[in-house]
């Protein structure tokens, strides 16, 4: 979750006990951390013993990252407190983990943005397995053949050292498991750099390769801010500053890694398919921002 991000917690709660629960009742903060919530949020409705109710409260995250819990409990009529279990001491509870966002690293305007109304910027990959067009303000992205392995198209823009590189990516019609798409950064010539990627399913990972190596910095992991499946629109963001190196899923932070493989070079697009004959991505806008110019 991101600094600031608001967000509706909700609780599904059993009476249990062998009285109603009023309008009288509330659920009420006890402690931890409140989140800019309200302390107490009555009941709408009795709930008989037996029952259940959902109870919502609308919370705002904290503004800097770390790890966060607040604590609930039910109160009664007469404002005693009450919890869950069988002694009904347990409080119930949200706990959140606010991320770096790329809001917070304070980009400014863009270096260079290329919104694809035309190719000028970019090699047109056309291979046996896998062909880049351009037309309806996108960049077409297909790999023909599922198991060819993927391969890229370079920009011909020139090399860049320390960048915040970011790509907007649509998913096609047809789009599942390993299937993949991303950018090639740091490039020291077309065959070489370090690769990043998504999945139709949800994962990413990070590897650099010099033309005969593949060398992992992150296998396949899963992320909560990368939207899976056909149809959907995701913004990959890529830091590299020295030998920092940032990974972004439609603005959140998801990963972090040290090394110096490569320092210097091109960017590209990258496509693969495991699944999918006829895999299509679209992209929709690629920019970066010079660090150190």
């Amino acid at each position: 979750m991101l600094a600031g991000q608001e967000f509706i917690k909700t609780w599904r709660l059993e009476n249990s006990g062998t009285c109603n629960w009023t309008d009288k009742y509330a659920i009420v903060f006890v402690d931890g951390d409140p989140m800019n919530g309200a302390s107490s949020v009555p009941l709408t409705s009795s709930i008989t013993p037996g029952s259940t109710v959902d109870v919502s409260v609308t919370l705002k995250a904290p503004g800097t990252t770390g790890s966060y819990q607040g604590n609930w409990e039910l109160q009664d009529a007469g404002g005693i407190k009450f919890g869950t279990g069988r002694n009904a001491d347990q409080p119930f509870f949200v706990k959140i983990k606010v991320v770096e966002g790329v809001s917070e690293l304070n980009l400014g305007t863009p270096t260079w943005s290329d919104n694809l109304d035309d190719a000028n910027h970019w090699y047109l990959l056309d291979t046996d397995n896998t062909k880049f067009t351009e037309g309806d303000g996108v960049l077409e992205m297909k790999s023909i053949h599922p198991g060819g392995g993927e391969e890229w198209g370079l920009s011909n823009r020139p090399a860049i050292k320390d960048f915040y590189l970011q790509a907007t990516f649509i998913t096609g019609d047809s789009c599942s498991w390993l299937d993949r798409y991303g950018l090639l950064a740091r490039a020291p010539d077309p065959n070489a750099g370090y690769v990043f990627e998504f999945t139709c399913d949800g994962h990413y990972r990070l590897y650099t390769w010099d033309g005969e190596n593949y060398k992992a910095l992150q296998e396949w992991r899963a992320a909560a801010s990368i939207k899976a499946g056909p149809d959907q629109t995701n913004v990959m963001g890529l830091w590299m500053e020295g030998d920092t190196i940032r990974l972004y899923a439609n603005g959140f932070k998801i990963a972090e890694f040290t090394d110096s493989t490569y320092d210097e070079g091109e960017f590209g697009l990258v496509i693969g398919s495991v699944n999918t004959d006829n895999f299509t991505v679209s992209v929709d806008r690629v920019e970066y921002w010079e660090l150190n110019p």
